[in-house]
């Protein structure tokens, strides 16, 4: 999970509710690293989904986001809409926004899902107001994990979320191209990610790690995945780095995550090379 707020240009919305109108099918995820997506829950719990950072993977370009409730994905948003999510070195359908009618297709094996369901056309009523053309695709997972549910409208990205327990997330605040959106009737979140930063960069031995942020004094762990996705490192209490000696060369993630005794989950990752 991921808790984090991000503020860069703020315009204030004073008026009524927003209506969006329908564009191509690509401006339903605006995927430029450093736009964000806040939203909050009914119990006034704060969630965030931000594009981190960018990776090559076989010259090809892809985004890190980390999603609420998912790890941290190595995606690619083609021209046309679809958004592709890369696992094992494979990539799967993972947002179909293409699709004109109606559909239900295969999720990306990591989701642990059945199916997604793609609904469109859907007006939604969210905290910071009313959006039209909407996109919806429920994660149906098996019984033991609980559903997922994200929404989409255009030209802003994500507008609602709903976790494995049927809690629902209405969007309060995003950063989109350097344009941040807010309503000032809206609360917004703190600031509630980790920084994380990685040197050197790149690295061919030891790297050290340090991250601020972390204001709940509670011990970060550390996961590190490979440009696959696929989890290299897991370091439980967070030392001061790790030794890439015996790594193969590429693109690395970090992620760091800690929980405090509330519940509130502060989130940060960055990327760093290892060369020969």
């Amino acid at each position: 999970m991921t808790r984090a707020a991000h503020t860069i240009l703020v315009l204030l919305l004073s008026f009524g509710p927003l209506s969006v109108s329908a564009q191509v099918p690509a401006d339903y995820f605006p995927a430029s690293v450093g736009n964000s997506w806040q939203f909050m829950s009914d119990e006034g719990e704060f969630v965030t989904a931000r594009v981190r950072s960018t990776a090559v993977i076989n010259d090809t370009n892809y985004v890190v986001i980390d999603i609420p409730f998912a790890r941290a994905d190595t995606i690619r948003v083609d021209g046309s809409g679809l958004v592709w999510q890369r696992d094992s070195g494979i990539e799967y359908l993972l947002f179909d926004f293409v699709s004109t009618e109606v559909s239900i297709y295969d999720p990306p094996p990591a989701w642990n899902a059945k199916k997604i369901l793609l609904g469109r056309d859907v007006t939604l009523d969210v905290p910071f107001g009313t959006f039209t053309s909407c996109i919806v695709f429920d994660i149906d997972r098996a019984v033991d994990f609980g559903d997922y549910s994200f929404a989409f409208a255009p030209g802003v990205g994500f507008v609602q979320l709903m976790d494995s327990t049927g809690l629902t997330y209405g969007l309060t605040a995003a950063v989109i191209d350097g344009l941040g959106l807010a309503n000032e009737e809206v609360p917004v979140a703190r600031e509630r990610s980790l920084s994380i930063s990685v040197f050197p960069n790149p690295t061919d031995g030891w790297t050290n790690v340090t991250i601020s942020g972390n204001k709940a004094t509670v011990t970060p762990e550390v996961t590190v995945f490979d440009a696959l996705g696929r989890r290299t490192l897991l370091v439980g209490s967070a030392a001061d780095g790790f030794d890439t000696t015996d790594w193969a060369p590429g693109v690395y993630v970090v992620r760091a995550t800690t929980t405090d005794k509330s519940g509130l989950t502060r989130t940060g990752a960055t990327t760093f090379v290892r060369v020969r």
